[in-house]
């Protein structure tokens, strides 16, 4: 099953700095760049300043270990996560990496691990450019729901129910997340009751009102049986019949805005 993922964007380590710096300003400025080689070498100078103090370097520790993740290099990023827990152990966000590396290489049990110990220390930190579950660059969120997270991963486990427990508890802290109703509608469709998982992806499309306003996003439909593809069309439809142009709008939405197959899917559900 194909989840929902996104890189969140981060300006934590002027944060973190305050009003001095060790390190150079450009050095803060390239550790904090949208780039991994700047990354990188602006990291690593952060790192090797003895002046700056441990939660600093401890940041630039997991900024440089996320710039290694994207370059795919897995084991230097490994190896600086290992490094920010070692600086910082209370830092929740390096065990989130950590425990997001340990998903992509196979290692569930580890992930679990790592994000169980995040959600001790604090369930939804700040962003300091920390994966969350979905993987693909470009939406900026402020926070990370590590519970969605290990919600992820114990997908990947098949473990239905811990996975729905925890998107329970992802969804108290973050009512509004279109992930977390599009995760748990997913698995509910997975246990077969397609009523609740109706209602999750209905109220996942409520919340980013793709009618109207269309995202570059994906919706988990792509396998989604006809029980749930009608309770999609029947809110599309509801929607088409609010607004000029009815269906019409709702194809000349999905062409401008270049949707996924997944949300073509929907749409052509809406369509009859």
């Amino acid at each position: 099953m194909r989840l929902l993922s996104s890189i969140l964007s981060i300006c934590v380590l002027a944060a973190v700095a305050g009003p001095a710096w060790g390190a150079s300003r450009d050095a803060h400025e390239d550790c904090d760049a949208d780039d991994p080689d700047r990354n990188i070498a602006g990291c690593t100078r952060i790192i090797e300043d003895g002046d700056e103090g441990n939660t600093m370097r401890g940041a630039a520790y997991v900024a440089r270990g996320l710039a290694w993740q994207k370059k795919g290099d897995g084991d230097r990023a490994l190896a600086d996560y290992n490094d920010a827990i070692r600086m910082n152990p209370k830092d929740a966000l390096a065990y989130n990496d950590r425990g997001m590396l340990w998903r992509e290489r196979g290692e569930p049990d580890r992930a679990i691990a790592d994000f169980t110990t995040a959600i001790a220390i604090d369930p939804i930190p700040h962003s300091a450019e920390a994966y969350s579950g979905r993987g693909h660059a470009g939406v900026a969120r402020p926070n990370v729901n590590i519970y969605e997270n290990r919600a992820l991963t114990l997908l990947d486990k098949s473990d239905l129910d811990g996975a729905i427990a925890d998107f329970d508890r992802a969804i108290k802290l973050d009512p509004k997340g279109v992930e977390l109703f599009n995760g748990r509608g997913a698995a509910w469709r997975a246990k077969d009751d397609l009523d609740r998982a109706a209602a999750d992806f209905s109220q996942a499309l409520n919340e980013c009102e793709i009618l109207r306003e269309p995202r570059l996003m994906e919706l988990d439909v792509a396998t989604a049986p006809v029980a749930v593809g009608k309770a999609f069309g029947t809110l599309a439809r509801h929607r088409a019949g609010q607004q000029p142009g009815g269906h019409r709008r709702i194809n000349d939405h999905a062409d401008s805005a270049g949707l996924t197959i997944r949300q073509n899917l929907l749409l052509d559900f809406a369509a009859h």
